[in-house]
């Protein structure tokens, strides 16, 4: 993953027919047109014809590279991205939270069916119904041909490690540190935690793939509302295996609801292991993305019903936001497009580094001209990697 582009938001303008980000995606739109026709091109990003005898005008119409041309396969980045930068809609939305149907929060179309025969699939967008809608994306990436919302590819990282695993974790965790074990929800946080460190050694658990540290009770209980597990993607990522260790040792199996939560739990951990036995393919094979489908479809039906019950006492355990609506969206196409090729794992990665990269430009220098400083820096940097002997 490579830096090409970057605006302090502070000074993007978006009035007076003048639209920072609209301008730039104009532009690369036109380069993704070219690249898909494999030719120079013969005007520029404003359909200007090239002057006759300019060097832009000799190149054009030619071969771009040896008669190879390049497609817009995907876009990725998280929700916030897709809704406030690509204007397509907003998780958090009562009405239209969904880029890839016309689910609604509630009614009959509603996002929380889980079945497969949810009313909401017959919602589902067309590549041409959505092209035709008036109310779609205006993004001059979705003017190029073959585009449409399901070029978007939803984020696996923000919407289960940072979505449903969150809540799932967070309220397991108060289960265990508030009603099943029996000390002071403090002391019973600290026995789980050594649980976890023990099932992390004897497992050979790679320091990598750990769960940093378990100490407070604020890492999953909020001020207000329902239990929510704090951390980091990677950290979250192989975290529901460690406190499935801890669940069995815990739960009372003649407890109906326990047995669906260690169910719950069992789907979960299996999602996770088939990208991991897959994880080289860029599609899950048909019969692994059938299982993988299916058992996200069963975790998100045994959670309402577990959300369900709790609901019913009084609790609040177990929250369901649009997040699980589009985990069934991302199982749905991973005969296409498996979820590890397109989440956005490097992007976090690439972004820490472009952090500190910001940090070492900004020391005495006009914040306009931090972007520019940081350009020359990297294209330095990336030269000397890739010119290494």
């Amino acid at each position: 993953m490579f830096w090409i582009y970057g605006c302090m938001e502070k000074f993007k303008v978006a009035e007076n027919g003048l639209h920072t980000m609209h301008t730039f995606f104009t532009i690369l739109a036109w380069s993704f047109l070219w690249l898909s026709r494999g030719q120079w091109p013969d005007a520029d990003w404003n359909g200007k014809k090239y002057p006759k005898g300019s060097p832009e005008q000799k190149k054009a119409l030619k071969p771009l590279a040896g008669g190879f041309y390049c497609l817009l396969f995907c876009l990725i980045g998280d929700l916030d991205y897709f809704a406030g930068v690509l204007n397509l809609p907003h998780f958090s939305s009562a009405t239209n939270p969904c880029p890839l149907c016309r689910a609604t929060g509630s009614g009959e179309n509603t996002w929380a069916n889980f079945n497969s025969d949810a009313p909401w699939r017959s919602t589902v967008w067309t590549p041409s119904a959505w092209r035709a809608w008036g109310g779609r994306s205006k993004s001059p990436l979705f003017r190029l041909p073959g585009t449409s919302c399901h070029t978007v590819s939803l984020d696996y990282l923000q919407t289960k490690y940072l979505g449903t695993d969150q809540w799932l974790f967070g309220s397991i965790l108060w289960l265990l540190t508030h009603v099943i074990l029996s000390a002071s929800p403090l002391n019973n946080l600290k026995d789980i935690w050594s649980r976890i460190e023990r099932y992390y050694k004897q497992s050979k658990t790679p320091a990598s793939r750990r769960y940093r540290s378990l100490g407070k009770l604020s890492m999953f209980v909020r001020k207000t509302g329902y239990p929510k597990l704090r951390g980091k993607g990677y950290e979250l990522k192989n975290f529901g295996r460690a406190l499935l260790h801890v669940w069995e040792q815990c739960m009372k199996p003649h407890i109906q609801t326990h047995q669906q939560i260690l169910l719950m739990f069992q789907m979960n951990v299996k999602m996770e292991d088939l990208l991991s036995e897959h994880k080289t393919l860029w599609v899950l094979p048909e019969a692994a993305a059938r299982e993988f489908r299916e058992s996200a479809r069963a975790m998100l039906l045994v959670y309402n019903a577990v959300a369900r019950h709790f609901a019913e006492e009084g609790l609040q355990l177990f929250d369901i936001t649009s997040k699980f609506h589009l985990l069934q969206h991302i199982t749905d196409y991973a005969d296409c497009v498996s979820p590890r090729l397109v989440w956005c794992f490097s992007g976090e990665d690439l972004m820490r580094h472009m952090q500190h990269l910001a940090q070492s430009c900004s020391r005495g220098v006009k914040p306009v001209t931090v972007v520019n400083k940081m350009a020359r820096k990297y294209r330095l940097a990336m030269h000397l990697q890739l010119t290494k002997p």
